[in-house]
């Protein structure tokens, strides 16, 4: 059974075939974040992601999932985003959508909508890596034949959470 632990700087999983055991890394393919206040502006060059309450600002981040073998089994998969600011934690909620938007391309006026399944986390504090269980939304991305996983992240209660972005040299 081929077991594959994906360590991407901000994604990990594991996947299952046949009788061997490997790791693979996946780094992401793009990452942004768009603001109500500033529905015309796309934030994709920025060295931090943020989200903050009730769709004020969403997040996205996008990992390219072709290289995994036909008929893998996706045992877990956890996406990992390393907090640089906290203010007033609390919930976010992080879901899957199937668009295929270029990261500098997505605005407030034309955000897809997030779908599948749904999984809650609180981060565990700044300065900290987060890791979130994204299996069931991972499994549902794979068996849909998705090239790729964009996450999408929306903050439920007041507050602002910013995580290292792809752009960033630093803690990825």
């Amino acid at each position: 059974m081929l077991m594959l632990a994906s360590f991407l700087s901000l994604f990990l999983f594991n996947i299952a075939t046949n009788a061997l055991s490997a790791t693979k890394t996946f780094n992401p393919t793009g990452d942004t974040y768009i603001a109500y206040d500033a529905p015309d502006t796309n934030f994709c060059n920025e060295l931090e992601v943020a989200i903050a309450a009730n769709t004020d600002i969403l997040a996205y981040v996008k990992f390219d999932i072709s290289s995994i073998p036909s008929g893998s089994i996706i045992n877990s998969a956890n996406l990992r985003l390393f907090c640089t600011t906290i203010l007033e934690n609390g919930t976010v909620n992080i879901s899957r959508y199937s668009s295929s938007y270029n990261e500098c391309e997505v605005d407030w006026n034309n955000y897809p909508i997030l779908e599948g399944p749904t999984v809650s986390s609180t981060p565990p504090g700044t300065s900290q890596w987060w890791e979130i269980p994204v299996t069931s939304i991972v499994k549902e991305g794979f068996e849909d034949n998705a090239s790729s996983i964009w996450f999408g992240l929306e903050k439920l209660s007041d507050g602002l959470v910013m995580f290292y972005s792809s752009e960033s040299s630093t803690k990825r």
